[in-house]
């Protein structure tokens, strides 16, 4: 989910070349393909600006409601009617209205869509055209994922450790979706940001299912001092995607 800012002086520049000027947010788009002075020989006196196209989340479950909203600025002379079209990639929905922005005020329109078990699981892309007399003057984007309702948590059953001693790492796994979850549970163990293990191995969580995990590790004198990170993580792949599901961190501590 982004939240977008208008231009500022770089639209005000271009709006005194032309008539029309369109104000985009932040993203890796050329300026000049949201700007356009002629509309079939017509002038137009509006000064369109994208405030907001977001999510109310970025990752999203099964069954959930998206809520996607968008918002207009006119601080033009004139009125400014068109037509307002979001599409979402891969194709799921698509959404057409005619939107009026009057002078000096905002237009805002928010659209809930609901999510059902149909779409894949995976990224998603919003995209967002601003229509005007069958010129797109405004694009954007933005993006969310869908994800899974599977959960873990990793712990220790201490913060310090001396060597010799051991660790014991306990895993608690939940579904709370529908559906059941086949995946692999990656766990990894991080010293100074380097990855001194990893581990993987397949994992099903039927649904409504918890699920804990022990494993115990010995602590042997080859270990550093100071502080590690345990990752554990539920991933899938689908099309070719690798998608993290859930995933969890703790931390913990070697002293001599």
């Amino acid at each position: 989910m982004k939240k977008l800012v208008g231009l500022g002086i770089i639209v005000i520049v271009i709006a005194a070349v032309f008539t029309v000027a369109v104000g985009k947010g932040i993203n890796d788009m050329d300026i000049e393909k949201n700007i356009s002075g002629d509309f079939n020989g017509e002038t137009a006196g509006f000064f369109l600006y994208l405030s907001d196209f977001s999510t109310d989340k970025e990752i999203y479950h099964p069954c959930e409601n998206m809520t996607i909203t968008i918002n207009l600025t006119n601080k033009g002379e004139d009125t400014f009617e068109g037509i307002v079209v979001v599409y979402i990639r891969p194709p799921v929905h698509g959404i057409a209205i005619e939107c009026s922005v009057e002078p000096n005020s905002s237009w805002t329109f928010n659209k809930t869509i609901h999510v059902n078990k149909t779409w894949r699981k995976g990224e998603y892309t919003l995209y967002l055209e601003v229509i005007y007399k069958r010129k797109t003057v405004i694009r954007d984007t933005c993006t969310v994922k869908i994800v899974a309702n599977v959960g873990v948590n990793i712990s220790t059953d201490k913060e310090i450790y001396h060597p010799c001693e051991n660790m014991t790492i306990t895993i608690n796994l939940t579904n709370k979706g529908e559906d059941t979850f086949e995946g692999k549970l990656y766990i990894i163990l991080k010293y100074s940001e380097k990855i001194v293990r990893k581990q993987s191995f397949p994992i099903i969580i039927k649904p409504r299912e918890k699920k804990m995990l022990d494993k115990t590790i010995h602590i042997c004198k080859a270990w550093r001092e100071g502080e590690y990170t345990l990752r554990a993580a539920l991933e899938s792949k689908e099309n070719n995607q690798t998608i993290i599901h859930s995933e969890d961190l703790c931390n913990f501590t070697i002293r001599w």
